[in-house]
Order: C-alpha cells, then structure tokens, then sequence
C-alpha cells in the first residue's frame, strides 16, 4: 500500500485528488492539507510513502516545504505546479531542490483536469514509491562529473555515430551529469524524455546552461551535429532518418493519446532501420516499459545498447524490462556512461 499525502491550498485540488486516489486499491490518503505548516504535523503522526504538494501556496511556499522535506526525512514529491512563467520558474527551482515528479496544474477548471489524467497521476505516485531514495537524493553527486571528459581531443570532423537516449522518472538530474559529463565534441544526442511539454523549453535551458553541450528542442528537419543535443518535444513522436548521408529529424503526431509522446521505443526503432551498427541506444532510470522492444531493435541491427545499473536508477523499471529481453549489452552505472559514450564513439 502506497500512503500518499496531499498539500495544496485549493480545497477543490485536495478533494478532487482524494477522489481519484481512492480509486486505486493500492494508494492510500493518509491526510491533506492546505499548507506545508499544517501538514508536517499530520506527518509525524504517519510519514508517509509520497507526498503530491502544490508548489506555490501561502505562508511556506513549496520549494522551502521540498527542501525541508529532503534535509528531515528526504521523501519522494510530486510537484503541482501551473504552466505560466512563473509556475514553470518555480519547478525548475523545485527540480533542484530534489523534486521527483512534476505535474501541470491550470490555473482553472482544476477538478476536470485532474480526473481527465487520472492514469497519469496514478503511474506517478506508483513510480514514485518504487523510486530508489538513495539515489533520488543525492544532489551533491550530480554538481561535479565523477569521471569528466571536459578537454579530451577532438577525435572526429563528421557525425558517423549517432546517441539515442530514453529516460523517464529521476532522469532529469542524470541528464545534467550526462551531458555535463561530456566533452563538447561529443556525438549529436537524441532524448526521449517523459516529461510534461509544458517544462520541456525549460529543462533543456537548464541543460544547455550546465553543459558544454548545445542542447535545444527538436524541430522536424534539424540535423544531427557533433556537439549538439536534441531533446525531443512533448506531444510529438521523434525519429531520427538518413537523409542525404546526414541523420535528420523527423516529427509525427501521436498514432493514440494513449501512447507515450514521445516514445522511446519509436525512437529507437527508427535508429536501428537508419543508422543500425552506428548508432548507441541507451535507456536510463524511468517507470514502466517503453524503449525496451526498441532497444532490443536497436541491438539485433548491431547497435551499441547499454542499460543503466540498478544502483544509479532511480526508477530500475524501463532498464531491467530491456535487460529482461536481453536487449542491452552494456548494464553501466550512470556514473560510468559518459566515459563508455565517448569511447565507443570516438
């Protein structure tokens, strides 16, 4: 039994999320309460398993609830959070702070909006508790790189390999070790990342900021260059095609709102028709299964596949679904990938 705690100083969010919850025989509401002041004290009676909390809201704002919650007694949160600037401000300053999941909350209609992703927040509580803490929490291991390649030689003029990345739950603090673990010369760089399209322009400034990468939203027709990454946007497929001798990137709608958008396994699917041998498929710390089948793709076209290691997930769900298929040659510690990536591409 999952036993979840509600902060939010909307009366309508704390009974509409009550509600859906308790459609789930496994999650469990231990309490609700409008602000962080409130609720600490219905913890102590009962810590709970995770904690869903609104981001701004009076008297403690979120970001100081998550950093207190981390420093006490760290614990797994998923983060309402609204999609103006300021709301987007904030998750970025809450992503920080160690935050495990966010969610976009609209500034109306709050109840329907919630019931209509009923699924969604479900899969996030559920991948929140399977979460590995150790890992979650530790933020001073993602501000130095353990073995950066910063500096290393220029080893290559043209994009011969090409790095394909699925990651879900807990992949946004490894993306920012990842990517500013290597060097500028590095292979161009294609992620999958379930996230909200709402937070998405704003990870990947944060990533381009801690990086000596170029990191930007993919847009359909870029090309992919040594040195640049390309994260794939919200509510859009990606592939990656050969066109004219270059890999290239080509946008579709989602098929089903159903699908994960993006899909990982669509991405790797499309790198094991299109660059096959040259191509280094990898799938980091993430909830459920997507990019398992497309890895297993990507190493039956003599690909490079590597599967993060349990010890650095935080979620182990997506890489051991592919080890289970037997689809990555490579299981590596998150710590480790940036010096396996640019050995196997230089």
């Amino acid at each position: 039994m999952v036993k979840v705690m509600i902060v939010d100083d909307s009366a309508v969010a704390r009974s509409t999320l009550r509600e859906v919850f308790a459609g789930s025989e496994d999650i469990q509401v231990i309490g609700s309460a409008p602000d962080p002041l409130i609720a600490f004290p219905i913890m102590y009676e009962g810590w709970p398993d995770v904690i869903v909390s609104d981001i701004e809201m009076p008297r403690m704002d979120g970001i100081r609830f998550i950093r207190r919650i981390m420093t006490e007694r760290p614990t797994p949160v998923i983060a309402l959070t609204s999609t103006n600037d300021l709301g987007v401000h904030v998750a970025t300053e809450a992503i920080k702070e160690g935050v495990f999941s966010l969610f976009p909350k609209p500034p109306v209609d709050v109840s329907n909006f919630i019931r209509g992703h009923v699924d969604k927040l479900v899969s996030m509580v559920r991948a929140a508790h399977a979460a590995q803490a150790k890992n979650l929490f530790s933020r001073e291991a993602f501000k130095l790189p353990a073995k950066s390649l910063i500096g290393g030689e220029r080893a290559m003029g043209t994009q011969e390999k090409v790095v394909a990345i699925g990651i879900s739950n807990g992949g946004i603090q490894a993306l920012q070790y990842l990517l500013s673990s290597l060097p500028e010369d590095s292979n161009g760089i294609v992620i999958a990342h379930h996230l909200p399209s709402e937070f998405m322009r704003k990870l990947s400034h944060q990533l381009n900021k801690a990086s000596r990468l170029q990191v930007k939203i993919a847009e359909d027709g870029d090309v992919v260059e040594p040195g640049q990454v390309f994260l794939a946007p919200g509510g859009k497929q990606c592939c990656v095609n050969m066109v004219d001798g270059r890999y290239q990137i080509a946008l579709l709608e989602a098929r089903s709102k159903n699908d994960y958008c993006p899909s990982i396994d669509m991405l790797f699917n499309s790198l094991a028709q299109n660059a096959g041998k040259n191509a280094i498929g990898i799938l980091m710390t993430g909830f459920g299964a997507d990019g398992a089948v497309g890895l297993k793709a990507l190493a039956d076209s003599g690909a490079e596949t590597i599967a993060q290691d349990e010890a650095s997930s935080v979620v182990f769900g997506m890489p051991r679904e592919a080890i289970k298929l037997g689809a990555a040659k490579h299981v590596v510690s998150l710590y480790d990938l940036p010096e396996h990536i640019y050995q196997y591409c230089h």
